[in-house]
């Protein structure tokens, strides 16, 4: 067991799992600007990262990235080869619409004007917002390593209360020129052959990937899911590059033990250390056989992908609170959801699909509640079901829209791990450090064993199955 803190603020905290803690930070309780936060372990050992969790005022505004976030098409750089090189600009607060925000661009050295690439620009950011920048284009020279750095607002034309977050910097590998510079393709990905939902959290990944040119060498798994703390897709685990030593390959994989929709990428890289670019997609709906629970206004997402006369039902059974039930269809914006909102009893909504595609299940707390889920999904059933918006409750206010699209998923963004597994027949070959762009996930990494100093999201998945650690889910801003 173990308490999370800010300064002397006890944070209600709960475990995800064996190594994942989630932290809540009730709004309007701290100071504006960046606080330590501690983890506390029943020993009384304990862990600190300074300058982990940063409170806004209400006319706060501030530009910041991640080192991750700084992307590059092609995934994979050659000498002499050129690139587009761009970043994921994030905002905290802000009140005006911003235009044209700046990202200079160096190699090697920052704000030198030998070093310079580019300028590029982000062409709209809302208050509260994030947007990639456009794109600047760097041939590399030759073969090796090199730091690439982006400054944002290189000319402080937005006021922010932290300049300091604006320098961004991410150190890359460029091959030697090769005959083969064309990256695998995946054909197919799959979750326990396709099944919507699973109850265990042990599940099967299937990969059936190909190249024109050489042979298939490893493949690359992250799992995302929506973390309301981040409010955005969170990737949450990942692998190392997993030998591909048949086609299809199989790969065993234990998600994370929180209910709900889950997601997975998967990548693949050829002998010669092609990687692709966009990653596969698939996804599972994980519904644990025991007990879930929801706080008050928090909201537990699944999805279905349903054809035209495809018929499904969802039960929600409360033991104790008041848990909702919304079901959103794909165009959502000109169809009206399907509710049970009752104050007591079981929550149950059944229709048959009007229209292709994916069918968000939103489970809403209106109070904390403990509740059990079931969902049936048969597939072209005609028969008669009755879809009326009889279980709604007049006291009780309807959201107008869902609580994320149905149609947001994770970001094609990530940074893979540089090492490759060890092959049985040696080519010529550099050790690569796949540049991808990043999601930006809110974690705060934690040594689960004896305190160290703070740990940054692993650059190389090495680095993360060194040791057990610790992930806390924070929101960013108190407001």
């Amino acid at each position: 067991k173990a308490t999370a803190y800010i300064g002397d603020e006890k944070l209600e905290t709960s475990f995800s799992s064996s190594k994942d803690l989630q932290a809540v930070v009730p709004p309007d309780t701290l100071a504006p600007g960046r606080h330590a936060v501690t983890v506390v372990n029943e020993d009384d050992q304990e862990f600190t990262v300074a300058d982990a969790y940063t409170a806004y005022t209400a006319d706060s505004d501030d530009l910041f990235a991640y080192d991750y976030e700084m992307w590059s098409l092609p995934a994979t750089l050659h000498t002499g080869q050129s690139v587009q090189v761009g970043l994921h600009v994030r905002r905290q607060v802000g009140n005006t619409v911003l235009t044209d925000v700046e990202v200079d661009f160096y190699i090697n050295v920052p704000y030198n004007e030998d070093a310079y690439i580019g300028r590029a620009m982000v062409p709209l950011l809302l208050p509260a917002d994030d947007s990639n920048s456009e794109d600047v284009i760097w041939t590399p020279p030759s073969a090796g390593s090199y730091t690439i750095y982006a400054v944002l607002d290189p000319r402080n034309l937005v006021p922010e209360v932290d300049e300091a977050n604006n320098l961004i910097r991410r150190t890359i590998t460029v091959l030697p020129t090769k005959v083969d510079m064309q990256a695998p393709v995946i054909n197919r990905l799959s979750i326990n052959n396709d099944t919507a939902t699973t109850q265990s959290t042990a599940i099967s990944v299937t990969v059936e990937a190909s190249d024109k040119s050489t042979i298939i060498r490893a493949i690359y798994l992250v799992e995302y899911e929506y973390i309301r703390g981040a409010d955005q897709w969170v990737p949450v685990q990942w692998s190392d590059w997993l030998t591909y030593t048949e086609t299809p390959a199989q790969y065993a994989w234990n998600l994370l033990p929180s209910p709900g929709i889950k997601y997975i990428q998967a990548w693949a890289a050829d002998e010669r250390g092609n990687a692709m670019s966009t990653p596969a997609l698939a996804s599972v709906n994980y519904v644990p056989v025991d007990e879930d629970w929801v706080d008050g206004g928090e909201v537990r997402l699944y999805r279905y992908t349903m054809q035209n006369g495809d018929r499904l039902s969802a039960f929600l059974f409360p033991t104790q609170g008041d848990p909702d039930l919304y079901v959103w269809p794909p165009d959502y914006e000109l169809r009206d959801p399907w509710i049970t909102n009752l104050s007591s009893g079981v929550d149950e909504v059944g229709f048959i699909a009007p229209a292709e595609g994916p069918y968000q299940i939103e489970i809403s707390g209106f109070t904390g509640a403990s509740y059990r889920t079931a969902v049936e999904l048969r597939t072209l059933d005609y028969r008669s079901l009755d879809t009326s918006k009889s279980n709604i409750d007049p006291d009780k206010d309807i959201r107008p829209e869902p609580f994320i699209p149905v149609f947001d998923m994770p970001a094609v963004e990530y940074r893979l791990s540089s090492t490759l597994p060890p092959r049985e027949i040696e080519y010529p070959y550099t050790p690569t450090q796949i540049f991808l762009p990043h999601l930006m996930y809110t974690e705060l990494w934690l040594a689960a064993a004896t305190p160290t100093a703070a740990t940054p999201p692993p650059a190389d998945v090495a680095e993360a199955e060194s040791a057990a650690m610790y992930s806390i889910f924070l929101p960013w801003t108190s407001r």
